[in-house]
């Protein structure tokens, strides 16, 4: 199991905060919906792979 996202209601003085951790996918919550999920773009994919951190 890979935690990739963290979503944070009310903590301490964390309030309604998302905490994107994937280097292939961004995450993104909206109260009313559901959770998005977009991959990064091609350039940042790129880089990554060179560095060799995927």
């Amino acid at each position: 199991m890979e935690l990739v996202y963290l979503w944070v209601e009310d903590y301490k003085n964390i309030k309604k905060q998302g905490f994107n951790f994937s280097p292939r996918f961004e995450y993104e919550y909206k109260k009313d919906e559901d959770l998005h999920k977009r991959p990064l773009s091609k350039l940042i994919k790129d880089i990554s792979e060179e560095l060799d951190l995927l």
